[in-house]
């Protein structure tokens, strides 16, 4: 039964994620773009596929294994999370350094973090934006002060270690 759940899991991760994942990567992977570019256009990618609209069975599924969790979850980890979460790491790394994984690795969770509320939370953050739907323009605005959020951060961090080091 096990291994039946497991496989159930990376078919719906498949569904999920295949294509999105592959357009992830592609684009992180660019080198012809400024570290904002490929820091705006990474976390475009990485919120558009995750607030995407699913069947709702592949969220309950995926949702009940990263809150209880099974043997399939390490799995999940490997085969699907950890390569969109390596695309983020790899936006966020120059603004950090790649010394300080930690570092880049917290940040990578806290725009992950601010995007799952809405497909955890998305009743609840409907009813307090007043909107029906999470439209294409709902999930644009999102995506943008996601990605804007960020930036700042990042940036204004940067500054910090700057004027540390200038003292």
């Amino acid at each position: 039964k096990e291994q039946l759940y497991v496989e159930t899991l990376r078919w719906a991760m498949t569904l999920c994620q295949g294509e999105d994942t592959a357009e992830l990567l592609t684009f992180a992977a660019r080198d012809d773009l400024s570290r904002a570019e490929r820091l705006v256009g990474t976390i475009r990618r990485f919120a558009l596929g995750m607030l995407a609209a699913r069947p709702s069975w592949h969220q309950h599924l995926m949702f009940r294994e990263m809150t209880s969790p099974t043997l399939a979850l390490d799995r999940i980890v490997d085969e699907f999370l950890e390569p969109r979460f390596d695309a983020l790491r790899r936006a966020v790394a120059p603004y950090v350094g790649e010394g300080d994984r930690r570092t880049v690795d917290l940040h990578v969770m806290s725009i992950i973090g601010q995007l799952l509320y809405h497909k955890l939370a998305g009743a609840v953050a409907l009813r307090l934006l007043k909107e029906p739907s999470y439209g294409p323009a709902l999930a644009g605005r999102i995506v943008d002060h996601v990605a804007a959020f960020t930036l700042r951060s990042l940036e204004g961090r940067r500054r910090r270690e700057r004027r540390k080091k200038g003292r």
